[in-house]
């Protein structure tokens, strides 16, 4: 599930993944046992880890918008390292 919220949030936002995942992860993961709280707060961590991915990770442009004297590239690469 890691990699496919990671893979997802590279082409797309954040309501996309959430409608095309959540329809076949949740039931099973009841049925394993898990409580949905829990569930929830794993995909919300999953979420915004993904909206950072490059290469159009969302979050990426809303950084460059709050400071743009700093350039995106140099943004990137201190993503990169964090993930």
């Amino acid at each position: 599930m890691v990699l496919l919220f990671g893979i997802l949030g590279c082409v797309l936002d954040l309501f996309g993944m959430l409608i095309l995942t959540l329809p076949f992860v949740f039931p099973m993961t009841i049925n394993l046992g898990f409580e949905p709280v829990w569930f929830g707060v794993f995909v919300t961590i999953l979420s915004e880890i993904a909206l950072v991915t490059p290469p159009i990770g969302m979050n990426v442009f809303i950084m460059k918008n709050i400071s743009p004297e700093i350039p995106m590239d140099l943004q990137g690469n201190s993503i990169i390292h964090c993930m």
